[in-house]
């Protein structure tokens, strides 16, 4: 039987090692799940001797409806298993971090097909060190006592067509001696349960055209891990959605993903939000391509000092901002389309170069450099930042911001404002038919205005309180 989800847990105190050191006394790798919510109160006005009544930023808006109703995916190439065979004797592990625990089967090298009820037993399918094994065309059904689906402890599992639903993790990979690698592909999924899987210390996944849904926590989580998803064939294929917290929650780990997506992960409300179709923290790298991420509370979420890479990906429909990088973390992107987003299309605080992408119809604005950019430098090449709320907002002592062959028009209010001491240098741009000023420019900061055109804006084509070097070969209407 399966769990209905209803309010998302959320906890400041990691459940996850909680719970582990509370069934295991202490003895299995223990991790901490962050919870990451976010208050909406965010602001930066315009200063008060600009000409425009800005709005609050990031103000409160309605909570974003679920672009997809949670839904029962079972594998459809398992549909046809018949009957439920009840384990009713489970075997006590002898050692390691799971000992004097039980499971439905140990150490068995072929499960299935069949459907299991594994209820009775701490685990369903655990797999030691030096051991392998194969679950393919199986239902592993733990509701009721069952805490694990399946472990690998230094082991190497391979899930094939198979479903796995338990009360806690669907999938626990960890390494203590030797690698422990876990294969999950070819339609198998890990949902409702609290985390999908659980892949910690060294542990590699290989997630392919396979699901992590409505889990009450997270989709994955990865700890110092190796987590590898991909979406031949059929990105719709790879889902990692509707999960109470995050698709994938990475602390310091390696993720590439390539294909797939991640949509409707978190919680939204009128004051507050949380959960990401990525979270990615403490060191960790990401890299993603050809995937789309809709309807999360922040579609990529990259913090302390942590790298992510972005490529031909779709973020949207965001409770709040398509992306966040903190200023302690680098986050790229080329070919990738951020629109449609509560708040920010894309939020960076970090450095960043951004490469013929496409920001549009974002609440606020197409690009927010700041508030805490002090130092850094985005560079923003080709691309469109049409019909946001401000095209890029650059607000940082000592910011760099560098913008070359970027359109930038019909943007609510302005199409480039530089505040509290950043440094623009635009050139080869088109900035028109924004609402209020094409550039504005507050008397601590610079503008360096190359080959662009700025014509046809709701107030000054160029209004600057600050410095205004204008170097050639420019086409601009009214400058003040």
């Amino acid at each position: 039987m399966r769990k209905t989800l209803a309010t998302p847990l959320v906890a400041g105190l990691s459940i996850f090692a909680f719970l582990t050191f509370s069934v295991l006394g202490g003895a299995a790798p223990a991790f901490a799940a962050t919870s990451h919510a976010h208050v909406k109160s965010q602001t930066h006005t315009a200063p008060t001797n600009h000409k425009h009544t800005s709005p609050t930023r990031h103000s409160v808006r309605p909570g974003r409806p679920s672009t997809k109703a949670l839904s029962v995916m079972k594998p459809k190439a398992i549909t046809h298993v018949k009957g439920e065979t009840t384990i009713t004797h489970c075997y006590t592990i002898p050692s390691g971090a799971f000992a004097g625990l039980t499971a439905a089967f140990y150490n068995v090298a072929n499960i299935g097909p069949g459907y299991f009820d594994v209820s009775a037993c701490n685990i369903g399918a655990y797999y030691g060190p030096g051991h392998s094994g194969t679950i393919n065309g199986v239902i592993l059904d733990g509701y009721g006592y069952t805490l694990y689906g399946v472990v690998a402890e230094s082991a190497t599992v391979s899930i094939v067509t198979s479903l796995i639903e338990c009360d806690f993790v669907g999938v626990f990979a960890f390494r203590d001696s030797t690698s422990a690698t876990v294969n999950m592909r070819d339609n198998s999924a890990a949902d409702s349960n609290v985390f999908g899987l659980a892949i910690l210390d060294g542990a590699t996944l290989n997630f392919s055209q396979s699901q992590a849904d409505n889990n009450l926590i997270d989709g994955i989580f990865a700890t110092l891990a190796t987590v590898k998803i991909s979406a031949p064939g059929n990105a719709l294929l790879t889902q990692l959605d509707n999960n109470g917290d995050n698709g994938i929650e990475s602390a310091g780990s390696s993720v590439t993903m390539t294909g797939g997506q991640a949509n409707d992960n978190g919680y939204c409300s009128s004051e507050c939000y949380y959960g990401a179709g990525i979270y990615a923290y403490g060191g960790a790298s990401t890299n993603v391509s050809h995937s789309s991420f809709t309807g999360n509370g922040i579609g990529l979420d990259n913090e302390t000092y942590s790298t992510m890479t972005l490529s031909s990906v779709t973020v949207t429909l965001s409770c709040d901002d398509g992306t966040f990088n903190d200023n302690t973390s680098v986050m790229n992107a080329s070919w990738s389309t951020f629109s449609n987003n509560g708040a920010d299309g894309f939020e960076t605080d970090g450095a960043s170069t951004l490469s013929n992408d496409t920001f549009s119809f974002n609440y606020d604005e197409g690009i927010d450099i700041g508030d805490f950019g002090v130092g850094v430098t985005v560079q923003v090449y080709g691309g469109s930042i049409l019909f946001n709320g401000w095209g890029i907002y650059a607000d940082g002592y000592d910011l760099k911001l560098i913008v070359n062959g970027t359109t930038i028009n019909f943007n609510f209010y302005d199409g480039v404002d530089l505040y509290d001491g950043a440094v623009g240098n635009v050139s080869y741009a088109t900035v028109d038919n924004n609402g209020c000023d094409g550039f504005f420019v507050d008397p601590y900061s610079t503008l360096n205005l190359s080959n662009s055109t700025a014509l046809h804006n709701g107030f000054a084509d160029v209004e600057f309180l600050g410095v205004f070097n204008d170097l050639g070969g420019n086409h601009l209407g009214l400058v003040i």
